[in-house]
Parts: structure tokens; C-alpha cells; sequence
């Protein structure tokens, strides 16, 4: 069963008094949340936050002690979530920044034999091993070169389809059509052995069901699709998105009916942070407090121009890293003109001064010209925080985390059944 099926079984049979947990992991910090699903407004289901925890962390990548205490700073956030919240659960939706969690979108064509005669269930299970086998082929193929792991290192996490078309034709369902060629559009999560030894630790740890694991911009695509982009279909989904974190920004694209990255700039919050500090004199942490108070607006105007002035010269290296990183993304040969900003390392109002400039993207096509948002809890829908606690710019993507068993709330899937089962059988 897929996550996407799991978590439609979940929502469909919930409870009252059913909870269920969000866990955000970044690269130097966890963000958990424990929500309800209820009904609103006219029957329309709605997520309710009663409790919020988190912890940063301070191992990175690479050492022994990293996997060891990521599992235990998720476990103390979410522990103090519960108890604020007062209860304890069992169930959980996980999201993860960086390079822990990956995607990779793969258009696959198969020719049929036979075009006149109609399309049964035994033949579609045979196009989408097939097709399913060719994409993950070519997806560790690709990784491999890239990032100089061996393809036994890179291990699918999950995957569904996301469009279907015969002929060029799009349909729901295949099955009972005729027709010459079925493209499938398959969208596959997937992560190295370090990560995936990671999810496996903390299911243990936390004592939970992984529901479902995904990239953290992946949910905050499926929150935004149709509010933004007004369409429920992810194919359809046609931006840049954009996380400024602490440590680091990930970068990814979403258009024509590819999604793929994060793709990861080595420079984040942290070295605003760091610069306004040494200019102003500051600790760190005073500088830190100056960037949120910019952020709220609750500077004054003169405060504004001077930290605008200090920071010029690292937004500038900032917006050379993401213009790089676009450029690296050698599938496109054009780019959606909407950005959209997220993460609370950065100084939002700042970053989208910067990116709505237009000396970065030299070298690189856009569509139209490029309009810039920079994402709030606000444009997240249905989510109810009753414990006020969630950061208006921070907590973006948990609130979207939290969302996602609400958005992705869908009938049974013949295909992704069958894809859940092959990924299985690639996982073994």
C-alpha cells in the first residue's frame, strides 16, 4: 500500500480523538506538531495543532554521532509536543529538508502491440513494472554520476503516478481504453542508505507508523496546488520553489510535468545572521532576533535601509548560488516565471527584494516575467493552530506537512497500487 493509500485509509476511518504527528526535520533542526482531522465549515475537513515542540541539533552529516541524535532530537520534540497536547501517539507523517529525501519525475512511453484492442488489468501491470523499472534505472544511473554514490547506495522511499495519457490523450484510468501509446508520468521519493537507516531508527525510537515520508517541498506543493495553482493535478503545478534555511537554501523546480531537486546551495540564514552581527556588533543571537524583528516588521525604517545595506553584498552571493543551481537543471531549457520563498533562516522581505531583481538571471529563460511570493502560514489551508505557537514563516512547511493528509485525501488508485507493490519489490 502506498503512503498515498495509507494515509486515504487513515483519514477515511478517523476518529474522533484520533491524533497523529508531524515531524519537520531540517538540516540543524526538528519542528513536531500533533494535529486532529475534523470536520468544518459545511462538512470540509480541517486540521487542528494542539501541541508543538522542537529542538535544533548540532551533529551534521557525515559523522558518527549524526543519525544517533537526529532520532533523539525527534524524539524529544516529540515528546514535548504530547505533552503539551496531553496525549500520546501512535501515527506519523515525516518530512525531511536537504538531501535526505530526494524526487525524481520520469515521463515513460510504452508502445503497445496491439492498439485497437482494449487495455485490461493484467497488461497495465506489465506497463508499469516496466515503466517503473526504466525510471528507477536511469533515476540511480543519474544519481550516481552526480553525487559519486553507488547505485546499491540509492534506495527508492515511495512514488505514485501522477499523470496518464493515451495518445497524448490524458485519462484517470487506463484500464478498458485502446490506443497505440501510454505515457505514465512517475513521480518516485527516494534516498541514500544513510537516510533510509535513519527513517528506520526513528520509527523504532519514536515508537510510531510512519504513514508517509516525504521532501519537505513536497508538501508544500500539494498545499498550494489548487489555492495557487488551481489545479488538484500535480502535473499541472509550475514553479520554483525556494527554502532558505539555516545552514543551506534547496532549490526546486517543478514544470512541465517534471519535478525535480532539492538541489542544495551551501549558504543559508546563518550567514546573515553572521554578517549583521560583525557589522553591528551583536551575538549571534541578538542578530538572530533583529532578522525576526525585520521580518514582522517591527523595525523602524532607518533599521531597515542599514541592515538592507549590510546584507547587500551577501544577498548578492546568495542570488549567484540560486542562479547557478537553476542553471544546473540542464532538462529545461525554459522556467516557470513564479517563485516561491520559503524557510526562516533568511530575512523573507529581503530575499524577495533580491530574487525580484533582475541581474541574477542572466543566462537563464523564463516564461514571462518572474513574480515573486513569499510563502506565510496564511496561504497554508485548513489548518487550525489553536496553540499560536507556529512562526509565521519558519513553520511553513510543517503547517504544509500537516496539511497533507488533508490534501491528499483520494480515492484508491488502481495504478499506484501496482506501483506500491513494485516499489516494494525494488526496496527488498
Amino acid at each position: 500500500m502506498s503512503f498515498l493509500q495509507k494515509l486515504s485509509s487513515l483519514v477515511s476511518d478517523k476518529k474522533d480523538g484520533d491524533y497523529m504527528l508531524a515531524l519537520d526535520i531540517g538540516t540543524e533542526s526538528v519542528r513536531a506538531a500533533i494535529f486532529s482531522i475534523e470536520g468544518g465549515e459545511r462538512n470540509k475537513l480541517k486540521a487542528v495543532v494542539c501541541g508543538v515542540g522542537g529542538m535544533t541539533m548540532a551533529a551534521s552529516e557525515g559523522k558518527e554521532s549524526f543519525v544517533a541524535e537526529v532520532v533523539e532530537v525527534c524524539r524529544l520534540a516529540k515528546k514535548e509536543a504530547e505533552n503539551m497536547a496531553g496525549l500520546e501517539v501512535s501515527r506519523a507523517i515525516v518530512e525531511m529538508s536537504g538531501q535526505s529525501l530526494k524526487c525524481s519525475t520520469a515521463l515513460v512511453s510504452y508502445d503497445r502491440k496491439n492498439a485497437s484492442e482494449t487495455i485490461d488489468l493484467s497488461e497495465i501491470k506489465n506497463i508499469v513494472q516496466k515503466s517503473q523499472w526504466r525510471a528507477f534505472d536511469d533515476l540511480r544511473k543519474r544519481e550516481a554520476e552526480e553525487c559519486g554514490l553507488a547505485e546499491t547506495e540509492i534506495k527508492l522511499v515511495d512514488g505514485l503516478i501522477t499523470n496518464v495519457k493515451i495518445d497524448g490523450y490524458r485519462v484517470s484510468d487506463p484500464i478498458g481504453f485502446e490506443g497505440k501509446e501510454i505515457t505514465l508520468t512517475i513521480f518516485n521519493i527516494y534516498t541514500s542508505l544513510i537516510y533510509l537507516d535513519l527513517l528506520r531508527r526513528l520509527k523504532k525510537a519514536l515508537g510510531v507508523e510512519i504513514v508517509a515520508s516525504i521532501p519537505a517541498f513536497f508538501a508544500v506543493e500539494n498545499a498550494l496546488a489548487e489555492n495557487v495553482f488551481k489545479t488538484a493535478n500535480l502535473s499541472e503545478v509550475s514553479g520554483i520553489f525556494i527554502d532558505c534555511g539555516v545552514g543551506a537554501t534547496d532549490v526546486v523546480v517543478s514544470h512541465q510535468e517534471i519535478i525535480e531537486g532539492p538541489k542544495t546551495i551551501c549558504f543559508g540564514g546563518r550567514t546573515f545572521t553572521r554578517r549583521l552581527a560583525s557589522q553591528l556588533q551583536l551575538k549571534d543571537e541578538d542578530a538572530e532576533r533583529l532578522k525576526k524583528k525585520y521580518s514582522e516588521d517591527q523595525v523602524s525604517s532607518l533599521v531597515k535601509r542599514k541592515m538592507a545595506e549590510i546584507l547587500a553584498s551577501s544577498l548578492k552571493m546568495w542570488l549567484g548560488g540560486v542562479g547557478a543551481t537553476l542553471k544546473s537543471f540542464s532538462f529545461l531549457s525554459s522556467f516557470p516565471s513564479l517563485i516561491l520563498v520559503t524557510g526562516g533562516g533568511g530575512i523573507p522581505i529581503l530575499l524577495k527584494k533580491a530574487l525580484e531583481s533582475r541581474g541574477w538571471q542572466e543566462g537563464l529563460n523564463f516564461l514571462q516575467a518572474t513574480r515573486v511570493k513569499v510563502l506565510k502560514l496564511s496561504d497554508i489551508p485548513d489548518v487550525e493552530d489553536k496553540t499560536d505557537l507556529l512562526d509565521d514563516y519558519s513553520d511553513v512547511g510543517l503547517s504544509a506537512l500537516i496539511n497533507f493528509g488533508l490534501r491528499l485525501r483520494r480515492e484508491k488508485s488502481t495504478l499506484n497500487s501496482i506501483l506500491a507493490r513494485i516499489i516494494r519489490l525494488l526496496q527488498a
